[in-house]
């Protein structure tokens, strides 16, 4: 078992390993900057997707808990981290805890904006590639260029996957998301955006959803980034332990 317990009592649950203490207590549907504020205001923050990664394992190895049955229906909710994407020239950039700027809520329909500069995150990029992805010194950036598998896969696809590994924060990241998928016996779809600029369908979301979720509602239900404009995310709260 990857992440030691310190405790599971009410809304509250604590991974040693990854140091970190979540507040279970689904919020939402909102904006994605309104989560990142309402979480903030509570003096805790929004999880990154790789955090996502360590509840979903969890979740998985500790099926008779309280988390397990909230992070087994995420994607019923459309579950977001604070990682946001960036489809650049060549390839997708993610980053973790990204700028958001505030913008005119009547000209936009949103009040915040991920800021993310190509030409900066790739200037951030360091030395370390691995698995197909280029992560910066503290790796909270990564790139992956265009040409990696979307659509429906099996989960030894989707734990090699470059964009997966990119989105995830590290092979080992996604893997914990195959074996959480694993327990569902299906294969998954990896979304990636068609129309990444289409802010009114929000399109610049990517993610990883189970294939029994029906098509219909397949573009709204998944794990993974966000941008600040999409519609309809919920989350859960989380903060460092000392």
């Amino acid at each position: 078992m990857t992440n030691q317990i310190a405790l599971e009592e009410g809304n509250f649950l604590a991974l040693n390993d990854s140091n970190l203490l979540f507040n279970l207590e689904l919020f939402g549907p909102t904006y994605f900057e309104s989560l990142r504020h309402e979480a903030h205001a509570k003096e805790l923050r929004i999880p990154t997707v790789s955090e996502l990664s360590c509840l979903a394992e969890y979740s998985f190895e500790n099926p008779d808990k309280r988390a397990a049955k909230l992070i087994k229906n995420f994607f019923g909710y459309g579950l977001t981290g604070d990682t946001g994407i960036s489809y650049g020239e060549e390839g997708l950039f993610f980053q973790d805890n990204p700028c958001v700027v505030t913008v005119d809520h009547d000209k936009f329909g949103f009040s915040g904006l991920i800021l993310m500069d190509e030409k900066t995150l790739e200037s951030r990029l360091g030395s370390d590639e691995r698995e197909g992805v280029v992560f910066s010194d503290d790796r909270k950036i990564r790139f992956v260029p265009y040409g990696f598998k979307v659509g429906k896969q099996n989960l030894s696809q989707l734990s090699k996957n470059p964009a997966a590994i990119g989105l995830f924060g590290g092979q080992e990241n996604a893997e914990r998301i195959s074996k959480f998928y694993g327990q569902f016996n299906s294969k998954v779809y990896f979304l990636v955006s068609r129309q990444p600029l289409n802010w009114e369908l929000g399109e610049k979301c990517i993610g990883v959803i189970s294939e029994l979720v029906p098509s219909s509602v397949r573009n709204e239900m998944r794990i993974g980034g966000s941008g600040a404009y999409c519609p309809n995310r919920h989350s859960v709260r989380v903060k460092g332990l000392n």
